[in-house]
């Protein structure tokens, strides 16, 4: 399963989106190959350094940098989390 993330630029998006731990490997979007104004992403839970937080929930931390060089103070981090339903059980 993963998380899917929808992202919504109002210009043209030039930089890269990239799980903060998961860096270089966990890249999803490097727009200075394709650039857009919208992206949809998926986010493994079982991989690219999603972890479980002390509530029991799935977390992976993604980073929207404006620049591919270089991170900015403008960028941006995401905390995408998962709350997991318990399964029912049917009778």
């Amino acid at each position: 399963s993963n998380f899917v993330l929808t992202i919504e630029f109002e210009e043209p998006f030039r930089g890269i989106i990239y799980s903060e731990k998961g860096f270089p490997n966990c890249i999803y979007v490097n727009a200075s190959i394709l650039t857009k104004l919208s992206y949809t992403i998926k986010v493994p839970l079982d991989g690219c350094e999603t972890t479980y937080n002390s509530d029991g929930n799935l977390e992976n931390a993604i980073i929207v940098q404006e620049n591919p060089l270089f991170v900015d103070e403008t960028d941006k981090k995401y905390l995408l989390t998962c709350i997991p339903v318990s399964p029912t059980t049917l009778r």
